[in-house]
């Protein structure tokens, strides 16, 4: 944990543990929306892959281990902020919570990363079904550095988080064992907060030139742009939760009032990215002769020929 030196300890107010100032109801309200409108997207996928189209491929499994741990990171903001005070300044937080505060914040951390991970890699799976007999090998070559990229920075982080001080407990002990070694917390966790949004930036905007190339109706031309543009959404909604990163662990040392709107950007990352992954097969669901996600025709690189794949 990152104890404020002595001259921000001696400037902040007396604790105040019976009634002090907290945040607004913003962070449970939003989790529940988004994990409830996250589900319901999931659920209509499954029911159109599995019901109605009577087929699954890999990227549903992905997007099942997604909603795992997005649901995960649901429960463990929502027991951060109810039970260990997150929803407060730092200096009303009783020194009996700040333990249970920082195992939540480990957990949570790890949660985000393996959600945010295997909904891109969704994702991508989707992508490489798009073009596997397109015959446009540099887009292939995208999507296996841009897998690369992905698994890279979720392993990196990963064991930053799990081993970014020894021994492991040293991140949650209170009060800190001197003889403990910790990296920068504030420094990985934004290095990581750009490098998802950059993450995010790049799965949004890789199907663009196949989707110019596509022939389909309007409908389903819509459908697609919907998906493009939650995923920049989602890219936003990454920028906000990396700012507050830094005003929670490197501009200020009021770390879980600062947190708190992090959390609701990170829940609306995760959730939306998640939607935007399943939004054209659970739309198939309530259509179940047409699905937003087949027929899509890919024109080939070469002029002379033209082939279809099913997504």
């Amino acid at each position: 944990m990152r104890l404020p030196p002595l001259d921000v300890l001696i400037s902040w107010p007396r604790p105040n543990y019976v009634d002090p100032v907290t945040r607004s109801t913003a962070l449970l309200v939003t989790n529940g929306i988004f994990v409830s409108g996250m589900v319901l997207a999931v659920g209509l996928r499954f029911y159109s892959r599995i019901k109605v189209k009577n087929w699954y491929g890999v990227d549903d499994g992905f997007i099942a281990v997604a909603t795992v741990f997005a649901v995960a990171l649901c429960v463990v903001v929502i027991i951060g902020n109810e039970m260990f005070c997150w929803d407060r300044h730092t200096w009303d937080v009783p020194w009996n919570k700040i333990k249970g505060a920082m195992i939540i914040a480990f957990v949570a951390k790890i949660a985000f990363t393996l959600a945010a991970t295997t909904t891109r890699i969704s994702l991508l799976c989707l992508y490489y079904r798009l073009v596997q007999d397109s015959g446009i090998r540099w887009f292939r070559w995208a999507l296996h550095l841009t897998l690369a990229y992905l698994v890279a920075i979720c392993v990196m982080f990963v064991f930053l988080v799990i081993f970014g001080c020894v021994p492991v407990e040293a991140y949650w002990n209170f009060p800190p064992n001197n003889s403990a070694r910790c990296l920068n917390e504030g420094t990985i966790t934004v290095t990581a907060g750009v490098l998802n949004c950059v993450s995010d930036f790049l799965v949004a905007t890789l199907p663009i030139p196949i989707v110019m190339r596509l022939r389909m109706p309007l409908r389903q031309r819509v459908g697609v742009c919907i998906l493009l543009s939650l995923g920049y959404v989602v890219t936003v909604a990454g920028i906000v939760r990396t700012y507050f990163i830094y005003k929670s662990l490197v501009a200020t040392y009021d770390e879980t009032w600062y947190s708190y709107p992090l959390w609701i950007a990170a829940t609306v990352e995760i959730d939306l990215a998640v939607v935007s992954d399943g939004f054209p097969k659970g739309c198939s669901a309530t259509s179940p002769d047409h699905d937003m996600s087949l027929d899509l025709r890919v024109c080939s690189s070469n002029p002379h020929t033209s082939q279809t794949e099913a997504v």
